[in-house]
């Protein structure tokens, strides 16, 4: 509840200050890594997920696209075998890009800038594979393990910033497919 909280207040401090910095031309590809994977507190412990999104606009206020993200950990246990897990994630995703619509739409006085405020919901598959091998050299696979390929959904909101017309970072916090936020740069087309 608390991060809800403080990406709300964010959001609308940032708001106030910045508008959108999107159009319906835009192509952006997005690469980045995630913070705060999901399944820690079911022992997957630490691993940073890759992932790209790409929108492509389709209006000044809307854009489609996709994505695909990966992870992978392994685990030795000297005395016992090792667990191997991999995670892969592909999608699609709409954006709702905001900024625009609260500057000029709602009329609140926003100066563009170069800001890209937005909200995505997401949807895709999760292919999932989990593997342990005792020293005895006896193998589990996922459905013994309970680690099975999954479809998934969600929402999520995020921001970016553009440091150049064509180069943004971006941080996306909420649901995304892989952890609870994603952080990397923007490349606009």
């Amino acid at each position: 509840m608390k991060k809800i909280g403080l990406c709300t207040v964010f959001l609308l401090v940032a708001t106030l200050s910045i508008a959108q910095e999107f159009s319906q031309k835009d192509i952006m590809v997005s690469p980045g890594l995630g913070l705060g994977l999901y399944g820690v507190g079911y022992g997957i412990g630490f691993t940073v997920p890759l992932h790209v999104n790409v929108d492509v606009g389709v209006s000044d206020y809307v854009s489609v696209g996709g994505y695909a993200a990966y992870w992978k950990k392994t685990w030795d246990y000297s005395f016992s075998g090792q667990y191997k897990f991999t995670s892969t994630h592909i999608g699609v995703r709409g954006t709702f890009h905001w900024g625009k619509f609260l500057s000029e739409d709602m009329e609140l006085d926003i100066i563009p800038d170069k800001t890209d405020l937005y909200a995505t919901f997401w949807g895709g598959y999760n292919i999932r594979s989990a593997k342990w091998k005792d020293n005895g050299g006896t193998v589990i696979n996922n459905k013994d393990l309970g680690w099975n390929n999954r479809l998934r959904a969600g929402a999520q909101i995020g921001a970016r910033y553009f440091i150049k017309d064509n180069i943004a970072i971006f941080a996306e916090w909420g649901g995304t497919p892989t952890a609870y936020s994603n952080w990397g740069l923007t490349f606009r087309f």
